[in-house]
């Protein structure tokens, strides 16, 4: 069942909604960085003929990856139990769902 909100509920909820999203927003620049460095180590290892590649170091790129999306994963879900939409990640954009009408508005 969706939650809804009053204005000052909201208004109470943004320090909260904020620490979430900054936890959000540094896990999926984590990831983000872990699998551009693991393409970066690929690609120099096809340009270097196919060297025999580090599986530690593969290894520890994948590593930083699955646990920044798990992070990623855990934040969402935290501002999904609160009752907030995230609509853009990036920019911070979240929508609070109230009444209005009988309808849900946002």
């Amino acid at each position: 069942m969706r939650r809804h909100f009053r204005v000052e509920q909201a208004n109470e909820m943004l320090g909260a909604v904020r620490e979430e999203l900054r936890a959000a927003r540094d896990a999926q620049q984590g990831r983000q960085r872990a699998e551009a460095e693991l393409h970066g180590y690929r690609k120099r290892l096809v340009w270097a003929g196919g060297a025999i590649p580090n599986a530690n170091r593969m290894g520890a790129y994948e590593d930083q990856a699955k646990l920044a999306h798990g992070d990623l994963t855990r934040a969402m879900n935290r501002l999904e139990d609160m009752g907030v939409e995230v609509k853009d990640l990036e920019q911070g954009v979240v929508d609070f769902p109230t009444r209005y009408r009988g309808e849900t508005v946002y």
